[in-house]
């Protein structure tokens, strides 16, 4: 269950920090400025302690406070007043105010992120002597003044510098076993640093590039899926067409009245052969007889001549035929279809196919 929770808080803590990211630039340029003539004064002030610490730009947090409590005590030896400061301060009311102005530049000459703030701060004892929900009035005497420094991950942390009150905030990178808080700190961070790196790539936006390809991909891919639907339902549609006439005409070509029977066949083969370019016009079928013979053959030409017999025979005489006679006019139709699909080009089969239905 605890593994549960730290992994539905990874993705807030991530949000959180790349938020941050863009604050923490604002801070740096702004909460780290010193006016040169402060600059100086903490030069020459930094020059009597650099022995015990080193570079003053390779400070841990928790040594840039200390050394800002010994400026603060050269500042303002013992009980302090504002004549005894040396550094050149815009506010000068109150103790409290003069350390919190010392204390912020002394932090940002160290490179700690920090800034100035005032209040107001209510004693217990002004306090115990109002009940609850009675209006209290303040005045200037309640007036205060703190530094706040900037920490990643944590934000604004206030600190009260003056005599008596300041304290030193435990640095989290600090080596000393002694203090847990500040090693359990520095593992935690540590984790939740390793844990940020894990996804950061899952969690990295896509270039533009790569969405705008995507979004090109499902358009082809919903395109191509919609033409497949349409194809099919029109073939569907074909195929159940085709089916129809098919069978028409099978049963036509299948009926009990040979003589019937054997002209519709005949009347199907003379169609057939008109889609190969022999067509008879405004005469007779058997002008037909001596083009075909020329690109045919004689044996071709007989059929066509048998066939042409019988269906003359089923239409003007009276007398019934015999299933042979529609057999021999079969024989036919099924030679010239032959010739139809071995001849014509693929797309033309395919429509006198699909779309005429002519066999």
């Amino acid at each position: 269950m605890l593994q549960h929770l730290q992994q539905s808080n990874e993705k807030p803590v991530l949000l959180y920090r790349k938020a941050e990211s863009g604050y923490r630039q604002f801070i740096n340029h702004y909460y780290l400025q010193v006016p040169t003539d402060v600059k100086e004064l903490l030069q020459e002030q930094w020059d009597g302690i650099s022995a015990m610490y080193g570079s003053a730009n390779n400070l841990t947090q928790q040594q840039a406070q200390e050394c800002t409590l010994i400026f603060l005590s050269r500042c303002f030896p013992e009980e302090g007043t504002p004549e005894d400061m040396e550094l050149p301060l815009e506010m000068a009311e109150g103790t409290s105010f003069q350390y919190a102005t010392v204390a912020a530049m002394t932090l940002r000459y160290f490179g700690i992120p920090a800034r100035y703030a005032e209040g107001y701060v209510i004693s217990q004892e002004m306090a115990e002597k109002f009940d609850s929900g009675e209006t209290m009035t303040v005045d200037s005497s309640c007036a205060k003044a703190w530094v706040e420094v900037y920490q990643d991950g944590i934000g604004w942390i206030p600190m009260d510098l003056t005599p008596g009150i300041g304290e030193i905030l435990e640095d989290p990178e600090s080596n000393d076993p002694n203090k847990n808080d500040s090693s359990n700190k520095d593992t935690t961070e540590k984790k939740d640093e390793e844990e940020e790196e894990e996804p950061q790539e899952e969690d990295q936006p896509e270039p533009l590039g790569g969405s705008m390809v995507m979004v090109i991909l499902k358009t082809i891919l919903w395109g191509l899926l919609i033409a497949l639907a349409v194809l099919f339902v029109v073939f569907l549609i074909l195929w159940i067409r085709r089916k129809i006439l098919l069978g028409r005409k099978e049963k036509k070509f299948q009926s009990q009245n040979i003589s019937d029977a054997a002209a519709w066949i005949y009347a199907d083969a003379a169609a057939l052969l008109e889609k190969l370019g022999f067509d008879r016009g405004n005469g007779s079928m058997r002008d037909l007889a001596k083009p075909l013979e020329d690109k045919y053959g004689t044996e071709f030409a007989a059929q066509f001549h048998a066939a042409t017999d019988l269906n003359d025979y089923a239409m003007f005489s009276s007398h019934p035929m015999e299933e042979e006679h529609r057999k021999a006019v079969w024989r036919f139709h099924s030679h010239v279809l032959r010739k139809l699909k071995s001849e014509l080009k693929w797309y033309k089969r395919v429509w006198l196919k699909w779309v005429r239905c002519l066999y």
